[in-house]
């Protein structure tokens, strides 16, 4: 399911990542990260998918999650 929706998300200019990774040793939790190009971007995202079937299907196999927002200080690929 989230396979599927970062195929979605490919066209979304304002999507710059996301990543689905499962923990190594632990087969049922997954991690997902992601960058948007700012708030209003994620919003906008987040009001196309409300009230999906596949967003609420997902949501149903998730037993805890938080968001940890991060401020950008540089690196390689900013």
């Amino acid at each position: 399911m989230l396979l599927a929706a970062a195929a979605e998300l490919e066209d979304d200019p304002g999507c710059r990542l996301y990543l689905i990774n499962r923990q190594a040793g632990q087969p049922d939790v997954i991690w997902v990260t992601e960058l948007w190009r700012d708030q209003a971007a994620l919003d906008a995202s987040l009001e196309r998918i409300r009230g999906s079937d596949s967003v609420a299907a997902a949501m149903a196999l998730v037993e805890d999650w938080e968001m940890i927002e991060l401020e950008q200080l540089g690196g390689k690929g900013v």
